[in-house]
């Protein structure tokens, strides 16, 4: 065994370790080599519950190399060299040169060339193009062998730190892309929805712990948190050191939701500062007037200014490590305390499919046999068919949203007559058609008539079924659209869970001929 084990330390309790001796600050040199070898003890007695009570003190797991080490076993990738960790489909044995260019490829371009700017600072011109021709390479791989997965601007963020602690490129690779699949799903699916589903958390849980001061946060959407979550804080921060003490703290309790907390965190930290700045941008001489409607609805941008600024601002400046820490802590308390569970945004709007529900689900106390667990449920065919499940939830979410606009305003009569028209036409979603061909002429009328028959049967089957709702309710049909919403995408959705297939039926087409039906 080695001699770097001291067997004093394996005895030593947890609770005195974590609070007598590597929590003072500053964690001095020698301290530093203490918990060093704490560690690595922990890690040769396969101590799961010693090692991720060190690494929750301060400067947690302290260098690259115990980094590269243990970042895997937190992940639950059981061996970081091998090609198949989470039974992939594709083999990884084909040149990814051969296969088919992403979309994504030419953005994925012009962001790498603008990578590495704080971070590694000891490199020179020549070794930064070295490590940007890799990090190309690196996502390149990733969206090639998993094309589903739509690029995101920041991506090459997060990127950039597995290639800077991992050096090896197929390792950098297996643990890039098995964090991609089992965490960062969510950001990287065709549409923002589910990203914004992320930071939607954020105000959720500021009204747990302030809710004065979280009225203030909640008056604007929390795209001021953007940039910050979808790269997990490697946009934000200056220091390579302070990202990744942050992702210790990420993979340590599995789950991406510690990013949105620590985010939280940060807000209610620098709570003075906040409203100390936004008094002084906005004129503001009254801090109970921050609340007030007007002031809020007047003073948006400023507002969203502060509050995506805050973290850059404070926690890149120098000798800020001890607030950083307490930063930790308090996120930790957080998720403790407030874990996302007890949230109405976790439970109402993020999709049972997400990272946030699946594979990066916040457990307390996690096991590395529950990891270990985790790893081998959440197969790459599972991870992909639940991939597959949130692009077809947020195109229905899109459609739902574009209903309800389209509801939102008067209808008048003329639209009313070219939306009727329009479902009831036959040439409606008719494609290729050859008017050459007598043959095809002849199928065409057929279609025509079919396809006529067809919607003038649904629609008054519909028209049938909501007149009988709502003369059950006694409501007044023409003038409560928000009923004939509530009814009608209850029916959508029964019929879709029968095998119906909708697509190509606008709701306000329906909608308009059932009008026309009922009248």
């Amino acid at each position: 065994m080695s001699a770097s084990i001291h067997r004093e330390w394996v005895q030593m309790e947890l609770g005195d370790m974590g609070k007598s001796i590597f929590n003072d600050l500053p964690l001095s040199e020698d301290r530093a080599e203490l918990k060093k070898s704490s560690i690595e003890t922990a890690l040769a007695f396969e101590d799961y519950q010693l090692l991720t009570s060190l690494i929750k003190t301060r400067e947690g797991l302290l260098t690259v190399e115990l980094r590269r080490k243990i970042w895997p076993i937190l992940m639950g990738i059981k061996d970081i060299n091998a090609i198949n960790h989470v039974n992939l489909e594709t083999n990884r044995q084909v040149d990814y040169k051969t296969l088919p260019k992403h979309k994504d490829e030419d953005q994925l371009k012009l962001d790498v060339d603008r990578s590495f700017v704080f971070y590694p600072r000891e490199k020179s011109d020549f070794e930064i193009s070295i490590l940007r021709e890799k990090l190309m390479i690196l996502v390149t791989k990733i969206l090639r062998f998993n094309p589903l997965l739509n690029y995101y601007q920041g991506y090459h963020d997060i990127a950039s730190i597995f290639l800077l602690v991992f050096k090896d490129e197929n390792q950098s690779f297996n643990a890039l892309e098995f964090f991609t699949l089992f965490s960062l799903r969510d950001f990287m699916l065709p549409t923002i929805d589910s990203s914004v589903d992320h930071l939607r958390l954020i105000p959720d849980l500021l009204s747990k712990i302030d809710y004065k001061f979280s009225k203030l946060i909640d008056s604007l959407d929390p795209f001021y948190s953007l940039s910050s979550i979808i790269t997990l804080y490697a946009h934000n921060f200056t220091r390579f050191q302070d990202v990744c003490l942050l992702w210790d703290f990420i993979m340590v309790e599995n789950s991406i939701v510690v990013s949105v907390y620590f985010y939280s965190s940060v807000l209610i930290y620098y709570k003075e500062q906040i409203l100390d700045d936004l008094m002084e941008l906005s004129g503001c001489s009254d801090e109970k007037d921050l609340i007030s409607e007007k002031f809020l609805m007047n003073n948006k941008d400023i507002i969203h200014s502060i509050l995506s600024g805050v973290v850059s601002k404070n926690l890149n400046r120098e000798n800020c490590q001890s607030q950083f820490f307490e930063i930790l802590q308090l996120t930790l308390g957080y998720l403790n305390k407030f874990p996302p569970s007890k949230l109405n945004t976790f439970n109402n709007d993020i999709s049972s499919n997400s990272v946030l529900k699946t594979s990066s689900i916040y457990v307390p106390n996690l096991s590395f046999e529950q990891i270990e667990s985790k790893t081998k449920f959440y197969t790459y065919p599972f991870l992909k068919k639940l991939f597959k499940e949130q692009v077809k939830e947020n195109q229905q979410k899109q459609a739902d949203e574009k209903l309800m606009k389209s509801f939102s305003g008067p209808s008048m009569p003329s639209q009313r007559l070219y939306f009727l028209s329009k479902f009831l036409s036959s040439s409606y979603h008719q494609k290729g058609t050859n008017r050459n061909s007598k043959s095809i002429k002849v199928r065409n009328k057929n279609f025509q008539l079919s396809t006529f028959i067809f919607r003038l049967s649904f629609t008054i089957g519909i028209g049938i079924i909501l007149k009988y709702y709502f003369d059950q309710h006694e409501i007044n049909f023409s003038s409560n659209d928000n009923f004939f919403v509530i009814g009608f995408q209850s029916m959508n959705k029964a019929l879709r869970n029968n095998g119906f297939n909708l697509t190509g039926f606008s709701l306000l087409d329906v909608k308009n001929c059932v009008y026309r039906f009922i009248k």
